[in-house]
């Protein structure tokens, strides 16, 4: 992530005028302190951070209308990392029949999917609040298996998109506002 940078901060510290030199010791501290809570909160001041890296596979078991997921992810990663896992009766993932579910920080999750012997596909995700997704890794690998779940329930329903995401395997999305009257939102 993009640290914050005071400018001029060496000039100032090295001033000969021990109140400026004072002002920029201030500066310092409070540059170091803000960096530090950006880190820790997974959060950028000055640039959008990269997407994690790609979590490392995705396991899932399933029986009885319940498919239970686990996320294995041995990555180097901030706490404020979360996941998130999408399931589908198209392997493809379109957005009408994609159903997201955020795991918050766990990497294991139960889902209900009452879909009996047809087919469901799974793929997860990590992201910050602050940056983009990871690259989802499917189920199966490149081409996703498809899991009968059981179960006796209704046809999966119409799916939505989370946050300001436009598409599929963007967690909360991209953008920090979602807004179409063309007035900035206010925060």
């Amino acid at each position: 992530m993009a640290n914050i940078a005071i400018k001029n901060i060496v000039q100032i510290q090295g001033s000969n005028n021990l109140q400026i030199k004072y002002i920029g010791d201030a500066l310092a501290d409070l540059q170091h302190q803000l960096n530090q809570q950006q880190q820790k909160l997974g959060l950028s001041a000055s640039a959008t951070p990269p997407a994690p890296p790609a979590i490392a596979a995705v396991t899932v078991v399933a029986s009885n209308g319940v498919a239970d997921l686990a996320i294995t992810d041995n990555n180097s990663i901030f706490r404020p990392i979360e996941y998130f896992a999408e399931y589908s009766t198209d392997p493809s993932f379109p957005v009408a029949k994609t159903h997201i579910v955020p795991m918050g920080g766990a990497r294991n999750i139960r889902i209900p999917v009452f879909l009996g012997a047809t087919p469901v596909y799974f793929r997860a995700y990590s992201q910050y609040s602050d940056g983009p997704a990871s690259q989802a890794v499917n189920f199966g690998g490149a081409t996703p298996t498809g899991v009968a779940t059981g179960g006796a329930g209704p046809a999966l329903g119409v799916g939505q998109l989370a946050g300001t995401a436009t598409a599929t395997g963007q967690g909360r999305g991209d953008d920090l506002v979602r807004d179409d009257s063309g007035v900035p939102a206010v925060l």
